[in-house]
């Protein structure tokens, strides 16, 4: 990664990571943030800037660049923090200000903005790349339908940040897969991933920009995503054919993505979904399987360099192509061999609309049970209050208790009880069961 002085520094990814997430935390309160404090209320920068002069400062870099076992990261690892997992925990989908679970202060917008701060320092690459497309003032290939105000730019850069991170994580489950080495002995893997996706998906939105008069193939895209009879037909012709039950909220279609910069960001994530995965897990917790990539690589940097990749089942041998390019996609869409646009159109209806969620039937009067997800605030008291208990002055309290002659025999045994199990305390766990909502078991 790259020092702030200008050169490299020997240390590990994980001592960088925590180097310049100071440096960003900074840069987001400094002075010359405070012009966009009232531009961009959906940030919250002057919440933000409040809670690092109210001593929380090391709370808020946890939140932002730390995991739940307390590891500095750079996130796009995993799944939980994907735009398709987002769709699916929430309901209110991509736009939730919350999506992250990082609480009231650090909305989505100001967490992925902290990222990309962060994507500056990883590489000369990044940091050139990332600076020219916001500084500079690059004419659009595309005519745009209206100038560009601040909630389009929004979500704009919304959908830049969710395109890299799509491509971060799925070509770091093909890493994985395929068991590719990095390019020289030490280079890191998530920031070469990184990197590379910067470089692959920024020239898409520099030339389409913030507000795109969409290519004529989208026009009957929007218009159908408008109609919720379509809409209805489309799932209902695939449950025929996949031999679906279930049953979707159709007043819920005002979430779907009517807009063409949205729409060609999510149709994307479940195009590289569906290459790359055997299903799209529809049972919660349910792990998605790997489809075979019999392609071999030398360097990691090759997944980026491939225009397309080829996998098969093991079982049926069902053979999908995708990309991790996002303009190329974009093509394969205006050219709609094998029907690409309605497989796009079909993929985000089934995956977007909310499905119903029913209990067992005991009877045939039963009604749907629903089960509502604790507040985050609750959560991230909960997740503190395990944290502090593995804590060295939390044991000296227990051991000053179970020393302590004037304490009853009662509160010892308490203490001595507590001091044996809080070992169990998983804070893992807790995000799993939480946040990606799978017990011990993985279900």
């Amino acid at each position: 990664m790259i020092d702030p002085e200008g050169g490299h520094q020997n240390s590990t990814l994980q001592e960088d990571i925590k180097t310049f997430a100071t440096i960003v935390l900074k840069v987001l309160v400094n002075e010359r943030s405070w012009q966009f404090f009232h531009m961009v209320p959906e940030m919250k920068l002057s919440d933000l800037k409040d809670l690092i002069e109210g001593g929380h400062g090391d709370e808020v870099l946890r939140l932002l660049f730390q995991n739940s076992s307390g590891q500095w990261t750079l996130h796009w690892d995993e799944g939980k923090n994907t735009l398709l997992r987002s769709i699916t925990r929430f309901k209110d989908g991509w736009y939730f200000s919350g999506r992250y679970g990082k609480g009231e202060s650090i909305t989505s917008t100001l967490f992925e903005l902290a990222q990309v701060l962060m994507w500056t320092r990883i590489s000369k690459e990044s940091h050139t790349q990332l600076s020219n497309f916001f500084s500079k003032n690059l004419p659009y290939l595309n005519d745009q339908l209206t100038v560009g105000d601040d909630l389009l730019t929004l979500k704009w850069v919304g959908c830049m940040v969710n395109t890299i991170t799509t491509c971060v994580y799925f070509s770091h489950k093909v890493y994985g897969y395929l068991k590719i080495k990095p390019k020289g002995e030490e280079a890191p893997v998530l920031p070469t991933l990184i990197t590379c996706a910067i470089q692959l998906t920024l020239p898409f939105f520099s030339q389409y920009g913030i507000n795109p008069k969409p290519p004529e193939w989208f026009n009957s895209i929007e218009s159908t995503l408008n109609n919720p009879d379509l809409l209805r037909e489309i799932f209902e012709r695939y449950q025929t054919e996949n031999g679906d039950t279930k049953e979707v909220d159709f007043s819920s279609c005002k979430s779907l993505p009517t807009d063409f910069n949205t729409f060609v960001t999510v149709a994307f994530a479940l195009h590289l979904h569906s290459g790359i995965f055997k299903r799209v897990v529809e049972r919660r917790g349910g792990k998605p399987v790997m489809r075979v990539i019999k392609e071999t690589m030398n360097d990691i940097t090759d997944l980026f360099q491939q225009k397309f990749f080829t996998s098969t089942t093991d079982t049926d041998g069902e053979t999908k192509r995708w990309t991790l390019d996002i303009n190329l996609y974009v093509k394969e869409l205006d050219k709609n061999q094998d029907d690409i646009q309605m497989k796009a159109l079909t993929s985000i209806v089934y995956y977007l609309l909310p499905r119903v969620q029913t209990g067992k039937k005991t009877s045939t009067n039963s009604t749907a049970i629903v089960i509502n997800q604790h507040s985050d605030e609750q959560y991230r008291s909960l997740q503190v209050l395990m944290q502090k208990f593995k804590t060295t002055s939390f044991d000296e309290y227990l051991q000053s208790i179970i020393n302590d002659t004037s304490v009853s025999n009662k509160t010892k045994s308490m203490a001595k009880d507590l001091s044996s199990k809080k070992n169990a305390f998983n804070v893992n766990l807790l995000e799993k069961c939480y946040r990606e909502e799978v017990d011990i078991d993985g279900r």
